[in-house]
């Protein structure tokens, strides 16, 4: 699996968030855009200095930068929503600004987001369980 794909998923899914933001404030969803982009950037520019593109290129390497990867992994989490994250802030904003009056529509949302959290946290775990079963291997 490509990380193309799952990024490509992932901006279907802020794109909902961003459309609900339009219709309280442009200040709202400005916010989401900064905090998005700035996130999904950081993230992009480390799976490039890591030359990761798959999962297997996480199995596969042999680099000895253990805080890069776990940075990578806390960007994939924060991107996904995870609560104490700075990508779960703008959800909170969003959720604030329309409040309940479309419920169903934040619902669906929230939603998409814990589905697209749970691959994120697939990414991490088998990438981690690869990392250290290849650092086991090659030091023993």
């Amino acid at each position: 699996m490509y990380y193309r794909t799952l990024m490509g998923y992932s901006s279907l899914v802020h794109g909902g968030w961003i459309i609900i933001a339009s219709i309280c404030r442009l200040p709202g969803v400005m916010f989401y855009m900064f905090v998005y982009g700035l996130i999904r950037g950081v993230l992009i520019r480390r799976l490039y200095k890591v030359k990761v593109m798959c999962f297997e290129d996480f199995r596969n390497s042999h680099h000895h930068e253990a805080g890069s990867f776990f940075m990578i992994f806390m960007d994939f989490l924060s991107l996904g929503g995870l609560p104490v994250l700075p990508g779960f802030l703008p959800k909170v904003v969003v959720f604030m600004l329309i409040g309940l009056s479309h419920f169903v529509v934040l619902a669906v949302l929230i939603l998409s987001s814990v589905i697209r959290l749970f691959y994120y946290l697939k990414v991490a775990i088998v990438a981690g369980v690869g990392r250290g079963l290849n650092y086991y291997l090659v030091h023993k």
